[in-house]
């Protein structure tokens, strides 16, 4: 599976708009859509306690909002942000959802607002733009979703997760579910972002696909589905070789697993060399691989 970072997604979406001429709030209502839906999956009644931020993922937050006033929820939509910087598709989000009857209110951090009383919480604080750490009232709303039983989905990447490569320098949304956009990101595989992301779903919000074939891999996640199909009659030599070398005394363990995720990726032939004064330790933890001592 195709993993990227921030800068392929963002160059994509633009290509989506001014390219194919597909209005960026269309992008935005399916994005929405697809963050309410699961939303509503994860929802133990129907209410929802959402956090949004300024930019386009804060309009993703709230738009997830209306489609969730849609099926029957009660929402309450909290600005963690600036609202003068509110981007043009978020402020019509935001002007929708007064339309339905409910309000962007601007989180306070001296206010009680009870996560535990929701069924469901949603995270659209950042997105893939994200970078530094989580402070303030952004930081102030992570500790609030985690210290609640509610369960939380994130809007594309954990907010507090640097789409680019997982990491993780501050406060950080833990969610239990992660709706990514058009494509998984990198931040939700590697770690320490991969323990913050939950279940990862990918959605479709209209980007065509012969665009997102196009944009560049920052990495590859190998999913079980993605492994070749062993015909019924083969030989294991048919399906790759690798060595591994490694180990010491005492440090048995390391080069043992490693053989095994070789075995276990679908390498046919895995050859794993030792020295010669723990081969013996090394041939009992291994049967599908096959060590020898290297002297």
């Amino acid at each position: 599976m195709k993993l990227v970072d921030g800068k392929g997604m963002k160059e994509a979406d633009e290509r989506a708009i001014y390219e194919y001429g597909i209005p960026s709030i269309k992008l935005m209502e399916n994005a929405s859509t697809a963050l309410a839906k699961r939303a509503a999956e994860l929802a133990e009644d129907k209410s929802a306690l959402i956090f949004c931020g300024s930019g386009n993922n804060g309009g993703d937050g709230i738009g997830a909002a209306t489609a969730l006033l849609g099926m029957g929820f009660e929402v309450r939509v909290l600005l963690v942000g600036d609202r003068r910087r509110l981007t043009a598709d978020t402020a019509a989000m935001a002007r929708r959802l007064a339309e339905c009857g409910a309000s962007l209110e601007d989180f306070e951090a001296s206010a009680d607002y009870t996560p535990d009383a929701y069924g469901v919480l949603v995270d659209a604080m950042f997105g893939t733009g994200f970078r530094g750490a989580l402070c303030g009232n952004a930081a102030l709303a992570a500790e609030l979703m985690n210290n609640s039983k509610t369960p939380t989905v994130s809007a594309d990447i954990p907010s507090g997760v640097l789409a680019d490569n997982g990491v993780v320098l501050g406060g950080v949304v833990q969610a239990n579910a992660t709706v990514a956009f058009s494509l998984p990101k990198v931040g939700s595989f590697a770690e320490p972002g991969c323990v913050y992301s939950g279940e990862i779903t990918v959605a479709d919000i209209g980007v065509p696909k012969e665009m997102l074939g196009g944009v560049p891999a920052a990495a590859f996640a190998v999913q079980s589905a993605e492994l070749p199909k062993r015909l019924r009659i083969s030989h294991k030599g048919d399906y790759g070789k690798v060595f591994v070398c490694g180990g010491c005394i005492g440090y048995t363990g390391a080069p043992t697993l490693c053989a095994r995720a070789a075995v276990r990726s679908g390498a046919g032939l895995v050859y794993l060399g030792v020295p010669e004064d723990v081969y013996q330790i090394t041939a009992v933890k291994n049967d599908e691989a096959m060590p020898f001592p290297l002297l």
